[in-house]
């Protein structure tokens, strides 16, 4: 989550309520991460465990190409093959935070563990705002480009708001996805790639201690 946090800018609910699903490759051989609500309504009509923050987090990011490499797309096909729905079907469902809360928790304790005051200022949305930096700051993207991949309103006019459609990723010179891939941590080099069959067996250890070790499928 904090690499995809780092290369996407997106909200940690966001990422945390990724369907198997929302990673997919279209016509162009680009990756994509769909960032949506959900449709599932219950029975009653309340709202699905899907949610964004408001219409303008709809969007669709180019996956970058260190998350190919270190094997995010490796790591969803065996999800798939493994039964799973979700890219972390580990985390619990809450009614109030979604599927984030669990992770808040996790993340706050290994953060603590290293040494880092809990003092509000590091945190995973420090993750969105180093994107934002890169973004506006280093790569001098265009404001509207930034604030689409952020989820934020496209425009300050309701002509923009309303007549502008969002970049596409048509191809490897997409402004989009030149854009995502332009964005670089030097200090991640020696990230190796995710070992596989460890994070199958860390999710089954993990849905095996779920609900007070009484076992559990993903919610």
């Amino acid at each position: 989550m904090p690499l995809i946090g780092l290369y996407t800018g997106a909200r940690l609910g966001e990422i945390a309520q990724l369907n198997l699903e929302d990673i997919w490759q279209n016509d162009h051989g680009i990756w994509l991460f769909d960032i949506i609500d959900g449709s599932d309504e219950d029975e009653n009509g309340a709202p699905g465990k899907k949610r964004l923050k408001n219409v303008n987090a709809r969007r669709q990011i180019p996956v970058h190409r260190e998350l190919v490499r270190i094997g995010l797309i490796d790591w969803t096909e065996r999800l798939r093959e493994a039964g799973y729905t979700r890219l972390f079907p580990e985390l619990k469902y809450d009614k109030v935070k979604g599927y984030g809360k669990s992770f808040t928790k996790a993340f706050s304790r290994y953060l603590s563990g290293l040494g880092m005051p809990r003092n509000g200022r590091k945190v995973f949305h420090s993750f969105r705002h180093n994107m934002t930096n890169k973004l506006l700051n280093e790569l001098d993207a265009p404001t509207v480009l930034a604030k689409q991949v952020l989820g934020h309103e496209r425009g300050d006019s309701t002509t923009v708001n309303t007549y502008r459609k969002d970049v596409t990723a048509d191809g490897a010179d997409s402004k989009l996805v030149r854009l995502i891939d332009s964005v670089n941590y030097n200090f991640l080099g020696s990230v190796v790639a995710f070992d596989i069959s460890a994070g199958l067996k860390a999710v089954k250890d993990a849905l095996d201690r779920k609900n007070r070790g009484l076992g559990a499928e993903e919610d």
